[in-house]
């Protein structure tokens, strides 16, 4: 049966379809004048927020019913790709509003002496105050993820967290040696003793650990029982910084 054909016989907007409608009325609240600025600000966030879990949780599982390889589910399938198409076109629609409100929302900020800036905007102290503030306080609630070619399938990975997907093309140590670098500045700069990053393989299940300062090596060696090359060594079987890194080296620091 053809979804026009499921339509006629059982007249019900899609609840997908139906989520769409109801997040662009979040979205018509920005857009009214009369609301107060930073209200509009809000509702715009709390609309883009909204289609963010959206993508990442119905739309990921309407694709995984499209892709799924099984006859007997045709009819879902196909009512699924109808519905991914409706998604797209009140998306894309929806979009020209979101990007209308928004540019007439930062005027009406400016106005009232409200700027958002570009990060190429910067000047040099904003720039020092919202890295310190990354460092300092958001830093912890980032977790790296290297993956490498490999057969095996990344299924622990729920659709409820975020990420952010960066292709790495060097095939040279450059980019680690600029790394080391990178954590040596860290170190001089901000007064700090010992400075340790740790690179997480979670298909391989270890993290390479590189150290900065002096003897920083040393309690990596102690509370792992391996050496170190160059500042830097693998851990195998190590991935949590929070349960297995940090407690092995509070340890072979207190001894």
């Amino acid at each position: 049966m053809k979804p026009s054909e499921t339509r006629k016989k059982c007249p019900y907007v899609e609840r997908d379809i139906s989520w769409m409608y109801f997040n662009q009325r979040i979205l018509l609240e920005a857009a009214r004048p009369e609301v107060p600025l930073l209200e509009r600000l809000t509702f715009l966030g709390i609309y883009s927020n909204n289609l963010d879990e959206f993508f990442r949780v119905r739309v990921a599982t309407l694709n995984r019913i499209i892709e799924y390889d099984d006859k007997n589910i045709q009819k879902e399938q196909e009512i699924a790709a109808h519905t991914l198409k409706q998604i797209g076109k009140l998306h894309n629609r929806y979009y020209e509003q979101f990007e209308e409100t928004f540019a007439s929302i930062m005027e009406k900020l400016k106005q009232e002496n409200i700027h958002v800036i570009k990060d190429t905007e910067l000047t040099p102290e904003q720039e020092h105050f919202i890295t310190s503030l990354y460092r300092n306080r958001l830093n912890g609630s980032t977790n790296p993820l290297f993956l490498t070619k490999t057969s095996r399938h990344t299924d622990d990975q729920t659709d409820e967290d975020i990420y952010l997907a960066i292709r790495l093309l060097r095939k040279d140590s450059e980019g680690k040696v600029k790394m080391k670098d990178y954590i040596s500045t860290v170190t001089g700069d901000n007064g700090m003793d010992m400075v340790f990053f740790m690179i997480t393989n979670v298909l391989d299940g270890g993290s390479e650990v590189l150290c900065s300062g002096k003897n920083a090596s040393a309690p990596i060696s102690q509370a792992f029982n391996v050496g170190t090359t160059d500042d830097s060594v693998y851990l195998d079987g190590v991935v949590s910084r929070k349960k297995q890194m940090l407690p092995a080296i509070m340890e072979a620091l207190q001894q």
